[in-house]
């Protein structure tokens, strides 16, 4: 049987790697993810406007629909005034 030499240097496993500290305290932390945001915030802002230039500006339109069955349907008095007598008819009505 042959058998191969390994070099000394090769059969070394590597140093570990050096423990990374923390550093900071726990408001130089809070800190940065509050800039961190910021930056998110401004750079989501300013996405919207480049798209807004591109497709031109948003618009939202507001439609209210009302159905024939709610205007035809005469106001009933009510006959309790309380929280506990409008649940009771909520059920009775069903």
């Amino acid at each position: 049987m042959c058998q191969l030499e390994i070099p000394f240097a090769a059969r070394q496993a590597p140093p570990p790697a050096p423990a990374q500290s923390s550093g900071g305290s726990m408001l130089g932390g809070i800190g940065s993810t509050i800039a961190q945001g910021m930056a998110f915030g401004t750079g989501s802002a300013m996405a919207h406007r480049a798209v807004d230039a591109v497709m031109g500006p948003r618009t939202i339109q507001h439609e209210t629909v009302v159905s024939e069955a709610a205007s035809a349907a005469p106001a009933a008095p009510m006959m309790n005034a309380d929280s506990c007598g409008n649940h009771s008819k909520a059920f009775q009505d069903v």
